[in-house]
């Protein structure tokens, strides 16, 4: 069976799983499941699915009629991956990091519970909005539209964002939402002046299907030949057409800083001479990189002064006001109403809001501070000797399990450990017995994610069927 024909199959696999019927009973072995299905009249379609699965030899020799539903999923999930294997260049970085580490996110495909991701936030954000300002605005758009209407619609998302990503939070994660929201509106900004604009002011040629696009190529073999089994995959921001008559490949980045330590940093990025290489896969020569980095702001939350009225005389009266002439005002119209109040000047840290709204506002006065941009190039060399390796970088990813994987802690200068989601279940910093025990109570399977996933879409239908 085909690798096409496999993947129909898992489609129809997880409809029958998630199908209201058949929930319930997800964990019954197929042997009771399929009479379950025949006593409910259901069995032509349940059936022609198992039919399909019979088909598979290397799968009916693993005994499925005593596997669960998701079971078979799985079955035919990793006969896929055994036939045809996807490698990013986030996945070779990982790879060549920490082999245990690889080993537990794409090979057991471990992730931490009740991870949001929300340190994720600012960057994708930034560049949802982006990817809208050029698909659907572009060059001419703005010109159309105007740049205040532009920036007003965009920023009018980013709030229905904010507003989603706000819902059902605790007070102190509104509040870094709401930060969060600043910031990735003062990077957009500050993308939109000093790149877009000048963009547009060059000559660039920018089209919607050259903005955030998918790309899955075959890594090719020694002799040049195309792999049936190993794919490079992963996501361009963008792709220019110069006044040169030449393509740029766009890559935007945001940073917490920038410096000689970064621009360094480019000429050994093995995502840019990547992305580069599966460009000249596709016939396109890039002459370069035009590598953006939009900074996130240096300011941080500060004490303001406040002129706080209180009452002398043991009531609950309290008025706060930010200039001392309004706190007076205050005061005047408290003795005339026959309170014995006084003003006191404090300093306190200012709100969420109010710092969100001098991010904004720093954003606006300086966008040149926070923007960077580098021409980057390869020469054909560095991207045929990126071709070569991508072939060991897949084949290893392929090998690299669980069982197999070692930890390789990081040097002092380079100390990724403390900040690996896996530290706890890896046996340089804890011994073999509690790692299993760690797993289960830290992190979620793709089985855990995927009844949770199916029980969220329940809950979110009969919500809306009372409606």
């Amino acid at each position: 069976m085909r690798v096409a024909d496999l993947k129909t199959l898992k489609e129809n696999l997880w409809r029958l799983f998630k199908a209201n019927l058949l929930f319930d009973k997800s964990e019954m072995s197929i042997k009771d499941l399929t009479q379950f299905a025949k006593s409910d009249g259901v069995s032509s379609d349940f059936a022609r699915v198992l039919t399909q699965f019979s088909e598979v030899d290397c799968l009916m020799e693993k005994q499925p009629l005593n596997s669960s539903l998701y079971d078979l999923i799985e079955m035919v999930e990793n006969e896929i991956r055994s036939r045809q294997r996807h490698i990013s260049v986030s996945e070779i970085q990982t790879l060549k990091r920490c082999s245990l580490q690889h080993a537990l996110r794409y090979h057991g495909r471990y992730y931490l519970k009740n991870d949001d991701k929300s340190y994720l936030r600012i960057g994708s954000w930034t560049h949802q909005l982006i990817e809208r300002l050029y698909v659907d605005y572009g060059y001419d758009g703005v010109e159309l539209h105007g740049d205040a209407q532009v920036l007003q619609e965009l920023k009018e998302i980013l709030e229905k964002w904010k507003d989603a990503a706000q819902a059902g939070k605790s007070k102190e994660e509104s509040d870094q939402i709401e930060i969060d929201t600043a910031i990735a509106f003062g990077c957009f900004y500050a993308y939109y002046v000093e790149g877009f604009k000048v963009e547009r002011l060059q000559g660039y040629t920018l089209t919607e299907e050259n903005t955030e696009k998918y790309f899955k190529l075959p890594i090719l073999s020694k002799q040049g030949r195309k792999s049936p089994k190993y794919r490079f995959k992963g996501y361009m921001d963008q792709l220019y057409l110069g006044l040169d008559e030449q393509y740029y490949l766009g890559e935007i980045k945001t940073k917490s800083s920038w410096g000689k330590s970064g621009i360094k940093h480019l000429e050994l990025d093995e995502q840019i001479t990547g992305y580069l290489w599966q460009l000249k896969q596709q016939g396109i020569d890039a002459a370069g990189v035009v590598y953006t980095i939009l900074k996130k702001p240096g300011i941080r939350p500060k004490k303001i002064p406040v002129y706080q009225v209180i009452s002398n005389d043991g009531s609950d009266f309290f008025c706060e006001a930010r200039l001392q002439r309004d706190a007076e005002l205050i005061k005047k119209q408290a003795y005339k109403d026959g309170l014995d109040v006084d003003v006191i000047k404090q300093k306190r840290i200012e709100t969420a809001e109010e710092y969100a709204q001098r991010v904004i506002e720093d954003y606006k006065s300086r966008p040149e501070f926070y923007f960077f941009r580098e021409i980057v190039e390869r020469t054909p060399q560095q991207i045929q000797a990126f071709g070569r390796r991508l072939r060991f970088y897949a084949k290893r990813a392929a090998e690299n399990t669980i069982e197999n994987a070692f930890p390789e802690p990081a040097d002092p200068f380079n100390n990724y450990c403390n900040f690996c989601d896996y530290r706890d279940v890896c046996q340089h910093w804890f011994d073999d017995e509690k790692k299993e025990k760690l797993l289960a109570i830290n992190f979620s399977t793709p089985r855990e994610r995927a009844f949770e996933k199916i029980k969220l879409t329940q809950a979110n239908d009969e919500l809306l069927g009372d409606f």
